[in-house]
């Protein structure tokens, strides 16, 4: 495993806050209450190599885990103020960053921070792009976000659906960006289907660029077939080192298919 010697790198850490509060509402406005925040993130270096085995803590509940092979991290935390305590390997050095929740957009359900840390000089620069979604009318009510997951969000099972005809409703969703320093001023989001079955590759529903003030609006027809179980609405910039910021949307259909596995 490749060593990295604290003092000779510069520390870059992107680390996506996927906020779930109970004064926030989801696509179609559905809320949890349960204030829960699904933190998860990935440690580089400035090459853009993993950093593994280096130990986070959240500093208000001292939840602690350790990076994987890849760098990557994540919590679910209640806590309101996020304070992450970094400890590298092989190294007894501390890195310590507080992260204000409440300056994010109260519509943002997603907010990945790119931290880049010297110690050689204590200096600290950040960016971040937060994201929303949003079904848009007649839709709005469709989906409610999962307890679970912050970032999954469910068909309601309550919603009139007959299983045995296939159906369409035509919606559309509203996707924000919001807060980095773009590459370009406008940025590819992309909405894909998935398949009952694991082995039919993803439709591509639609792609659509952001304009200057960071909107995209996406057709998305809710299909009732083996074709439609899920949907993925997923953004990717240069700035997240290949990682892309994805949504679930799980139809009941689907949902009736992971309960009778």
């Amino acid at each position: 495993m490749k060593s990295h010697c604290f003092f000779s790198h510069l520390i870059l850490i992107f680390l996506t806050v996927s906020l779930f509060l109970a004064c926030m509402t989801g696509c179609g406005g559905g809320s949890s209450g349960t204030g829960t925040r699904n933190i998860e993130g990935a440690i580089l270096d400035n090459s853009g190599d993993a950093i593994t085995n280096a130990t986070v803590t959240i500093g208000e509940t001292l939840e602690i885990t350790v990076t994987d092979e890849k760098g990557y991290f994540s919590f679910n935390t209640p806590a309101k103020t996020i304070s992450l305590a970094i400890i590298l390997p092989a190294s007894s050095h501390q890195l310590a960053q507080d992260f204000q929740l409440a300056s994010f957009a109260p519509s943002s359900q997603s907010v990945s921070l790119i931290i880049t840390l010297d110690p050689s000089n204590n200096s600290t620069a950040q960016s971040r792009l937060e994201v929303s979604a949003m079904l848009l009318a007649p839709c709005q009510n469709l989906y409610k976000i999962d307890p679970a997951n912050p970032k999954q969000f469910l068909q309601i099972e309550d919603y009139p659906i007959n299983e045995s005809v296939e159906e369409k409703i035509l919606c559309q969703l509203s996707v924000v960006l919001r807060g980095i320093n773009l590459s370009s001023s406008s940025v590819p989001v992309s909405l894909e289907a998935e398949s009952c079955f694991s082995d039919t590759p993803p439709l591509l529903i639609d792609l659509q660029q952001t304009d200057i003030n960071g909107m995209a609006i996406l057709n998305m027809p809710i299909i009732n077939d083996n074709l439609h179980c899920s949907y993925t609405l997923r953004t990717q910039l240069p700035e997240l080192h290949g990682r892309d910021v994805a949504y679930s949307f799980i139809t009941v259909r689907k949902q009736l298919i992971e309960a009778a596995e």
